[in-house]
């Protein structure tokens, strides 16, 4: 099996999702010594994002606590801050809380921990790290190192490669993109051609593959930092009739991912656990306000996937409640 674990103690995931849903009431703060908890997620409809949910209100239940989950309509800042606002009116106990970008955002999680809210990081971190009291996420310096590794080895270290990504702002992403870049300075055969953003959008994703493949006969290989990117890529490359000569190898594992690359439409998965982060992130919420032990940081495991894999794909696949 072709699978490589880049956090010790991995275990079986079932990853499930219900996106807007809620394990309680409780909108407002405590109510008759409940605690009450929101999860504010990167995006609506994002199957990651959705598994995280899933695994936050399950930790919930096993806890007795409420938690409501909402969400920007995109990956964006700009609508991710008044969100935070509201919650903060609202007053839970706590908010975990996927921070789009590392510096637009400080300012509301500033106000969000004066009003007395324990906030925790999942997924995504902020620059300013005395605001959250645990951060929740995967290794992304080790992800885009992994990727870049494995798009080398699919491509013979030779020819030119691409990155899809978002625009600068997403501590995650850039991370994952600065690592392959990074790593591909071992392999002095394959040509950069840089990042290129697609807005969390798929038609725009796809426009960037069918582009680049007309721009750069060399093209052979790319590197999605992200699940919609990969998605789109795959329709690019169908678009110019490259499936399987350009390799693509993607972050997350979400149905449409997992079936593209069981059917040969892309060669490699960097798997990652939401659920597991939104477990993690109401147990280190409850612990807090419980006044228990609150880890600083947890780092939650990646694994790669390829065709060859079936079960595990299948395993690792971001699924609904």
């Amino acid at each position: 099996m072709n699978k490589k674990l880049l956090t010790i103690g991995l275990g079986i995931i079932t990853v499930a999702a219900l996106a807007g849903c809620s394990s309680g009431g409780g909108t407002s703060g405590s109510s008759g010594g409940t605690l009450s908890m929101t999860l504010v997620q990167g995006t609506k409809g994002s199957p990651f994002y959705e598994a995280m949910a899933c695994g936050a209100q399950a930790q919930a239940k096993k806890l007795g606590v409420n938690v409501n989950v909402t969400a920007p309509d995109k990956f964006d800042a700009s609508l991710m801050a008044p969100i935070l606002d509201s919650v903060t009116a609202q007053h839970p106990d706590a908010a975990l809380v996927v921070p789009v970008d590392r510096e637009a955002l400080n300012s509301n999680l500033t106000q969000m921990k004066a009003a007395g809210i324990k906030i925790v990081e999942v997924d995504q971190t902020v620059s300013d790290s005395t605001l959250s009291i645990s951060k929740i996420a995967s290794d992304d310096a080790a992800g885009g190192k992994l990727a870049a590794d494995t798009l080398a080895k699919l491509i013979g270290g030779k020819g030119a490669v691409l990155v899809i990504t978002n625009p600068p702002g997403s501590g995650a992403q850039d991370t994952r993109t600065a690592a392959f870049e990074a790593e591909l300075k071992k392999y002095p055969n394959m040509k950069y051609l840089g990042a290129q953003y697609q807005q969390n959008d798929v038609v725009k994703a796809a426009s960037i593959v069918t582009s680049s493949v007309a721009a750069h006969p060399d093209l052979v290989g790319v590197f999605s930092t992200n699940d919609i990117g990969a998605v789109g890529a795959v329709t690019g490359l169908e678009q110019a009739g490259v499936v399987g000569k350009v390799k693509l190898v993607a972050y997350d594992a979400d149905a449409a991912e997992s079936q593209a690359l069981l059917a040969g439409k892309m060669q490699a998965l960097i798997a990652q656990d939401p659920y597991t982060e939104g477990v993690d992130a109401v147990q280190q919420a409850y612990n807090s306000l419980k006044g228990g032990k609150v880890q600083a940081k947890i780092s939650t495991p990646l694994v790669s996937l390829t065709k060859d894999d079936a079960a595990q794909i299948k395993r690792y696949t971001y699924k609904g409640c």
